[in-house]
């Protein structure tokens, strides 16, 4: 988003890109939350620039909170423009006519995975651990469905919390260990996958050593320092929706 506020600042200081006009913005946070989105779209749409409402929004980052602040500005034929929500489902056009992206949609993500695991890997057997929310889940649909037609078998999938606790992390480890695959296709957000990483070393199913290979998605990959850091035993790790001052969960 600081780069959308720097790009309208520079549009504006240029006059030769605009001549006469200036465009003007208002900032709300998604909080990464549908349910927050709503009410706040409401708004951008009907009440926001003194009672104008928006000509266009630019949001979210996110595909969830994406797809429910579209769910609204359809209905008043706002425009909205993303520059980094991926879910395949925006590129339906009937579900969400108003709505166009900056980037690629996920569809392509995961029949990329997948054909790099066939063709270049030769692996043919496969287990799937998403998130529940709508980048994760279906980001791991195109996924499961490029590996079908590649000829991939896959042999679980697994829908995690998409904010997993410790406790939560381990529940889903232990499913895991029990299927009959060595290769996990993981999608989860970088900030909520350490517990996942972490017990899955505690269970003997992560590291050089173990026999098991986790391929990621980019969600995982632009902040895999922090993943790398979060994932250690020794670290102390909250979702990233606790409030300062507020208990971190790990162990519910």
């Amino acid at each position: 988003m600081v780069g959308a506020l720097m790009a309208i600042e520079e549009i504006n200081a240029n006059l030769d890109l605009l001549p006469n006009t200036k465009l003007t913005y208002e900032v709300y946070d998604t909080k990464h939350d549908p349910g927050t989105i709503i009410p706040n779209t409401f708004y951008l749409a009907t009440d926001s620039f003194n009672g104008k409402g928006a000509d266009v929004v630019v949001g979210g980052a996110y595909s969830g909170p994406t797809i429910a602040s579209h769910n609204v500005l359809k209905s008043f034929g706002t425009p909205q423009m993303s520059y980094s929500a991926t879910s395949p489902l925006l590129s339906d056009t009937k579900e969400y006519p108003y709505f166009l992206r900056t980037v690629p949609s996920d569809a392509f993500q995961g029949k990329a995975i997948a054909q790099f695991l066939k063709d270049d890997l030769e692996y043919t057997n496969v287990c799937v651990v998403h998130g529940d929310d709508a980048y994760n889940a279906n980001l791991a649909a195109a996924f499961i469905y490029s590996s079908l037609e590649l000829g991939i078998t896959v042999v679980k999938t697994i829908e995690t919390n998409v904010k997993p606790t410790n406790k939560q992390a381990a529940d889903y480890i232990a499913v895991l260990k029990q299927a009959a695959c060595r290769v996990v296709f993981l999608s989860l957000h970088s900030g909520s996958s350490p517990p996942v990483f972490r017990e899955a070393k505690k269970a003997g199913i992560f590291g050089a050593e173990s026999g098991w290979m986790y391929v990621v998605p980019d969600t995982i990959t632009t902040g895999i320092a922090d993943v790398i850091s979060g994932a250690t035993e020794e670290a102390t790790f909250c979702p990233s929706n606790i409030e300062e001052g507020e208990e971190c969960p790990l162990d519910e």
